[in-house]
């Protein structure tokens, strides 16, 4: 029959694991996808975070924090009746603190353009940020013009103070979204050393990820507080850009296009609280005593001064928490920085070869296993790329994950889909093959096990059936074609019935011949025994046949089988469009002339000693002969298949008892008294005993080789 032809398996696994990260692929440009994306990296975030550093210790070796507290503010209101905002001196107290121990730099995380000191105490601060390290003051950049702001006196004169000079080769494009700054009142101002954008940009989820390393302001650069920390850290005032990688005097480390940094967050920063600065700094300068402030804790250290107190409003959402104040932000990156330990995002080009390898491997395995070893293995795919993921993510790498898991998931769904149609494309094809040689019941084995078929053909051991009618010629002559025919289809069915109880395979029907087989598309240990009770079942009902032909006046036929067992080919065959699926081989062929044989021997049913020997326990049988046949170089043992065991007459199994001592004579070229028995046996009507009886006296009147094996040469096929 004819055949569709389907595109080979790994090339449909290829086609659909490339069309999936196709889909992906555009897929995860859009927001939902990207969102997801955020999620998944949120998530390794918190799961890979360090531990906190031990209460009452700073985070970082460089790095020290002052907190403006909940606690410090209602403090202020105890102490000094004074309520927030502070007067300018408290800040410079602060200042004075961190001046004491001797600290690097200070990054004031506060804006103080806005609110008016009644105290007029700027003065004093400007003084202490005059005695103090480096400091750096956080100032408001607005995208929408603000008069007040641009009509500042020796406003140009401050900005040009206050750039940082960049050497860049263009490789990162800063962008310059702002038209005004509002910087602090004109005494601190002139005090400060520099000053920064404390901005962080937002994903479009509103979470904060990543940090923006300069501001580029009508053509000037301004550090953020992470870059002012490192300038003044290696002593420069400069900075170079090469490639995307900026260089901050010993300092190297890449950014984006866009000139930000991925954060690797951390739990929150230890802090110390400004209540404690202020009292231990008082109790240092009024009583000599180190109390609740030990200025040797800021030696050496990037000092950031911002608050926490959620009625100041400068609390950030991160991956890690919905309250991060912005001076623990700045302080993330500035250890991100010093550690090397800020994100790098892997190429696009490298996400989308993963997901593309990932969606083709998850195609290939799912298209070559069953459904539940697909599953199983796409699991562990998708468990093994998350675990990667986690590995590089602890390393400061990011790889996407969302894309690459719905790749997976969505080439196991597809891929199974692909499975399913061609499945049951293919389990309709194999019932239509199947169904014209084997038992409905045989097909429902056949379609559970269809990975186990070979239709394009494989060598395996068989037992192979050959039955044809005798009297069909005589029959022929007395029934016209269509009564023929009708009677034919009689004797076939009841055949046919017996194959398929048997769960054989009917291969085929060759005028009034039958040819059948097991072990084949279905395994079968036993199938030789198979084979022996459907030739032993025929018969019987061909004896039943025989009874009601007689009865209906119509011609009687009888039946001669030959079984044989060995390794045939079986598979699909014939030319191109039309094929059956069937069996070729030399023990094929024997068994073809083992049904002949038959007819020399006057018997119904001959077995070869290889179908013989795996069921002999259940059969009665007689040894017939050792015969030699044309196209085979050694003897074959042949066997009558009598009945199965226990089913035969006595008296038969007496007369089988003498014809094998008579054949052990004969074998022995005891001619003469093997033919004496065998006469006996003939003048019975065992035509069999009719043979060896000419054999003997051939052999009486001229022996045999002296290398004769007991064989006799059949002269016909």
């Amino acid at each position: 029959m004819a055949a569709r032809k389907d595109l080979p398996r790994p090339v449909q696994a290829l086609l659909t694991g490339a069309a999936v990260a196709l889909l992906v692929g555009l897929l995860q440009e859009t927001r939902p996808l990207r969102f997801l994306e955020y999620k998944t990296r949120d998530t390794r975030m918190s799961w890979t975070l360090t531990a906190a550093a031990p209460e009452g210790q700073f985070d970082h070796p460089e790095i020290g924090l002052v907190m403006i507290t909940d606690q410090s503010i209602k403090w202020m209101e105890e102490e000094s009746k004074r309520g927030w905002p502070w007067p300018r001196e408290v800040f410079g107290f602060l200042f004075r603190a961190c001046a004491l121990g001797k600290a690097k730099v200070i990054l004031f995380d506060l804006f103080t353009h806005l609110d008016k000191d009644f105290f007029a105490t700027e003065g004093q601060w400007a003084e202490d940020i005059k005695k103090s390290p480096p400091s750096y003051l956080a100032v408001p950049f607005s995208p929408d013009p603000v008069e007040r702001a641009d009509k500042r006196a020796n406003l140009e004169a401050l900005l040009k103070r206050y750039e940082i000079a960049v050497d860049s080769d263009g490789s990162v494009d800063f962008p310059d979204p702002y038209k005004s700054v509002l910087l602090p009142q004109p005494v601190v101002a002139e005090a400060v050393a520099g000053v920064s954008d404390v901005s962080t940009p937002r994903d479009e989820d509103g979470i904060t990820r990543h940090y923006r390393i300069l501001t580029k302001f009508r053509g000037r650069y301004y550090p953020s507080f992470a870059l002012a920390a490192l300038m003044a850290r290696e002593g420069v005032r400069d900075v170079t850009i090469r490639g995307r990688t900026v260089r901050v005097g010993g300092i190297r480390f890449p950014v984006d296009r866009d000139g930000t940094i991925t954060l690797r967050f951390y739990p929150r920063f230890r802090a110390l609280p400004a209540s404690s600065v202020l009292t231990g700094l008082w109790s240092i300068e009024d009583e000599k005593k180190v109390t609740t402030f030990d200025p040797k804790k800021v030696e050496n250290r990037i000092m950031l001064i911002g608050t926490d107190a959620a009625a100041l409003f400068d609390l950030k959402v991160t991956p890690v928490t919905d309250v991060m104040p912005g001076t623990e932000m700045h302080a993330t990156a500035i250890r991100n920085l010093l550690n090397w330990e800020f994100m790098r995002v892997a190429p696009t080009a490298v996400s989308l070869l993963v997901m593309a390898l990932l969606s083709l491997a998850t195609a290939q395995i799912t298209r070559f296993t069953s459904a539940a070893v697909g599953g199983g293995a796409t699991a562990a795919l998708l468990l093994c790329y998350g675990g990667v993921s986690i590995v590089l993510f602890k390393a400061h790498w990011i790889v996407n994950l969302a894309a690459p898991l719905m790749a997976i998931v969505l080439a196991y769904a597809a891929t199974s889909a692909v499975n399913f149609l061609h499945e049951g494309r293919q389990r309709l094809q194999t019932r239509r093959i199947f169904s014209q040689y084997v038992s409905a019941k045989v097909v429902d084995k056949i379609l559970k096990h269809t990975d186990a078929l070979h239709l394009e053909g494989e060598r395996k051991p068989l037992t192979i059936f050959f039955m044809d009618f005798a009297g069909f010629t005589a029959m022929s002559e007395k029934l016209d074609p269509s009564e023929l025919v009708k009677l034919i289809s009689e004797y076939h069915n009841e055949a046919a019935e017996e194959i398929f109880r048997t769960e054989g395979t009917l291969d085929k029907f060759i005028g009034d011949a039958i040819m059948a087989y097991w072990n084949d598309p279905i395994e079968q240990p036993d199938h030789a025994l198979r084979a022996c009770l459907t030739a032993v079942g025929a018969q019987k009902k061909l004896l039943k046949m025989a009874q009601l032909m007689r009865e209906r006046g119509l011609p009687e036929m009888s039946a001669r089988i030959g079984l044989n067992t060995g390794v045939a080919t079986v598979g699909n065959m014939g030319a191109k469009g039309q094929v059956n699926y069937t069996l070729i081989g030399d023990e094929v062929n024997l068994a073809s002339r083992l049904e002949g044989v038959n007819k020399e021997f006057g018997t119904k049913v001959i077995i070869s000693e290889a179908t013989y020997q795996p069921a002999k326990d259940h059969l009665d049988v007689r040894e017939l002969a050792l015969i030699k046949v044309k196209g085979k170089k050694l003897p074959v043992r042949i066997y009558e298949l009598i009945a199965l065991r226990g089913e035969a007459p006595p008296e038969r199994m007496e007369t089988v008892r003498k014809f094998e001592a008579a054949l052990a004579e004969f074998r022995a070229r005891k001619f003469h008294k093997a033919w004496e028995a065998f006469l006996s046996l003939a003048q019975k009507g065992d035509h069999a005993a009719e043979v060896y009886v000419g054999l003997c006296e051939r052999y009486m009147n001229e022996a045999p080789h002296p290398d004769w094996d007991g064989s006799y040469q059949m002269e016909h096929k």
